[in-house]
């Protein structure tokens, strides 16, 4: 993590926003590095296409 914070303060424009997703406490993680739950004003949302299901 500390290398993806590097990372961003290296290459992300002042005006840049960066978002993740936190599967379970990882959260608390992400929040030592300057990051802050959206929820719930935004949530994460995702889809996955398993292979063989119906196009």
């Amino acid at each position: 993590m500390a290398e993806t914070a590097g990372f961003i303060a290296r290459e992300v424009p002042a005006s840049g926003y960066v978002s993740l997703l936190a599967d379970g406490q990882a959260h608390r993680l992400y929040q030592q590095f300057g990051f802050q739950l959206t929820a719930p004003a935004s949530v994460g949302m995702g889809f996955s296409k398993t292979t063989g299901s119906p196009d």
